[in-house]
């Protein structure tokens, strides 16, 4: 799967546990294991815990963080954390907070955060700079340096060449 129709994937998983928080259930145990994806498409969450303590939608939250990791290759089962892209490090690091204000306070937030970057991925276009270049492009590019770098060395030589018999014969 793509980024896009992985983040597309999470966003659905994001709105089965929103779901479930607005009717006070609480996940408790998100993890890989515990989402089923149909052959539809479809994710189903699995295994829902029975306690609910106070800070039980804040696990869910940064649950959702470590399986978001994982989707997007930046997390591993066994702990292991690669660095994502730029925003989506900030997202994933954002759910995964235990404390503090920095922290996601619903997951209909992380939704939108994700949301927001996805819309970023699929209707901006990549700024001039980030577009690959194409093979000519640098070939040309080294061509002209090489040219530049040749017309400088000839311009030397000629320079030596006039320079070095005159300096010779004013020393005789």
């Amino acid at each position: 799967l793509s980024i896009a129709e992985r983040l597309e994937l999470f966003l659905k998983v994001c709105k089965g546990v929103s779901h479930a928080h607005r009717r006070h259930v609480h996940h408790g145990d998100l993890k890989p294991t515990n989402i089923l994806v149909t052959s539809a498409g479809v994710p189903k969450l699995l295994d829902f815990g029975i306690v609910a303590p106070p800070d039980m939608p804040h696990t869910d939250i940064s649950a959702l963080g470590g399986v978001l990791e994982i989707l997007l290759g930046g997390g591993s089962s066994n702990g292991e954390r690669r660095p994502l892209r730029a925003g989506l490090e900030t997202i994933a690091l954002r759910a995964l907070a235990t404390s503090g204000d920095r922290r996601y306070d619903s997951v209909e937030e992380l939704a939108e955060d994700v949301r927001r970057h996805l819309e970023s991925l699929t209707s901006r276009p990549r700024p001039e700079s980030a577009r690959p270049a194409s093979p000519t492009a640098g070939a040309r590019r080294r061509s002209g340096a090489i040219i530049a770098w040749t017309l400088v060395a000839a311009v030397v030589v000629a320079l030596g060449l006039k320079v070095v018999p005159r300096m010779t014969a004013r020393r005789t």
